[in-house]
């Protein structure tokens, strides 16, 4: 064999460097995730905002059981990413009207609406 002559040992060598180590994102608790009452609320966004095509019109209509961090993070997010008048793909945002949600309680370690 040509490499073996010229002194390369075929399994040895390696064209490209080893890519580097898959580390795990950190783990976070579940979006509703709670240990007593205090730990809930009600939010308006239903998933995480990478950036701005991912932005949902809010109308200021909390109605989704969510952990207090959860709707803190996700409200940063779109703090920082969005623009009320519109959503992600440019579309304008209506206005709405919203009917109060109920209290929000800890329930089996999840957050949900009082009973």
């Amino acid at each position: 064999m040509v490499l073996a002559a010229l002194g390369f040992a075929a399994h040895g060598c390696k064209s490209e460097a080893e890519p580097p180590p898959l580390t795990s994102p950190p783990v976070a608790p579940p979006h509703d995730a709670c240990s007593v009452d205090a730990d809930c609320g009600f939010g308006e966004i239903d998933h995480e905002i990478a950036g701005s095509a991912d932005c949902p019109c809010i109308y200021g209509c909390p109605y989704l059981p969510l952990s207090k961090a959860t709707i803190e993070r996700r409200q940063a997010q779109y703090d920082r990413a969005c623009d009320p008048g519109e959503d992600g793909s440019g579309e304008p945002c209506g206005i709405d009207d919203c009917a109060a949600a109920p209290p929000p309680a800890c329930v089996a370690g999840k957050c949900t609406a009082a009973r």
